[in-house]
């Protein structure tokens, strides 16, 4: 939130619009980053989100307070986004190469069979 607050100066709609459009993506990261294996109704609930969220966007841009989609607002949308989503997965990774679960210390741990 500080980080959106740094970025913007001018509207708090706008402000509101584009934190909002990175907490949908935080989220829909956190999902991808807990969830081991991936179906097809996951992966058309995630799709069906991102769009009916883009849709709105555009046919609501007026009602949203959106002047037009631009690189810039883009940019702070995905600028923001990894802020708040890459430090959580990068501590997850580290974990997981710190303290593997026991599946994969159990496979890397297996005798050399010698004939």
């Amino acid at each position: 939130m500080f980080t959106s607050l740094w970025l913007f100066n001018k509207s708090i709609t706008n402000m509101m619009t584009i934190t909002f459009a990175a907490l949908i993506l935080v989220e829909i990261l956190n999902i991808y980053t807990l969830v081991n294996r991936f179906n097809w109704p996951m992966r058309i609930a995630s799709f069906s989100t991102v769009s009916l969220f883009l849709f709105s966007e555009f046919k609501f841009e007026s009602w949203l307070g959106i002047s037009e989609m631009t690189d810039f607002r883009i940019t702070k949308v995905v600028f923001i986004t990894l802020a708040a989503w890459l430090p959580a997965h990068m501590l997850k990774i580290f974990s997981i190469y710190i303290n593997p679960p026991k599946r994969k210390r159990l496979l890397s741990e297996q005798p050399e069979f010698t004939s």
